[in-house]
């Protein structure tokens, strides 16, 4: 069963995580799930609920600038994200023996960065963006 909660940081964030406790006795570990751009947790949600019913306790947070309307992520950079995905693995790892980390679209960016300065007990990467830079030739 879902819940939503508020996480108030240090840094003064109010932030909605939503939260699927495990019902079950097997595991329990969390998993944090990092929604996409333009998105929200609803995106994953059905994600969320399949992990929740194999026995993983799912915390999916909504990413600042996301959830109310495309203006607010005017005021949000790359490095919220990255701050704010690092708070939250921290406060999972503090809590729990083993973290898994999943993030989805541009999500994706942040669980890679995570990936890159912890030591990930797993980590899963949905749809992840890639650019290709294409230069024209010159056929002339």
């Amino acid at each position: 069963m879902k819940k939503c909660i508020i996480l108030n940081s240090s840094d003064n964030w109010e932030i909605p995580l939503w939260y699927y406790p495990s019902q079950s006795k097997r595991s329990g570990h969390p998993v944090l799930l990092i929604h996409g751009y333009l998105a929200s947790p609803q995106e994953v949600e059905d994600l969320a609920n399949s992990l929740n019913e194999e026995g993983y306790t799912v915390f999916a947070p909504l990413m600042s600038g996301h959830g109310t309307s495309p203006d607010a992520l005017k005021e949000v950079t790359w490095e919220d994200w990255a701050n704010e995905s690092d708070y939250y693995y921290n406060l999972l790892n503090s809590n729990y023996k083993k973290v898994h980390v999943i993030g989805f679209s541009l999500g994706t960016l942040s669980a890679l960065e995570l990936g890159t300065n912890y030591d990930l007990d797993s980590l899963t990467v949905i749809g992840t963006p890639i650019f290709i830079l294409r230069h024209e030739l010159d056929s002339s």
